[in-house]
């Protein structure tokens, strides 16, 4: 049986119980068959850019799966680009934060 490892990546200020999150998770249980299962993995991502992204890292190099597709929503969708690439795997970013870093300095501090 093959095995895919989907993450999901919420957004600034969201969490892994936000109604996009809790759909898509509910939509992938659904999704196993005989031949093929899911590894659902939603984080509380944490303040830290770099804390987030070692605890996502960890995480999928940890993980058995065959493949990966990551998922994210706005800050999510702008780590989903970078894993992505990392991993070069499917990334499906949501509304994506394009410059993260620009459009969120007024809320850091």
């Amino acid at each position: 049986m093959s095995k895919t490892l989907l993450v999901y990546l919420h957004g600034f200020r969201s969490s892994p119980r936000s109604s996009k999150a809790v759909m898509t998770g509910e939509a992938i249980s659904g999704l196993t068959s005989k031949d093929h299962s899911y590894e659902w993995y939603c984080p509380q991502l944490l303040a830290s850019p770099k804390q987030s992204m070692d605890m996502v890292t960890s995480h999928i190099d940890q993980s058995d799966a065959d493949s990966i597709i990551i998922i994210g929503s706005s800050l999510g969708g702008f780590y989903t680009n970078y894993l992505a690439e990392k991993y070069q795997c499917k990334g499906i970013a949501l509304n994506p934060a394009v410059y993260a870093a620009r459009e969120l300095e007024p809320h850091v501090g």
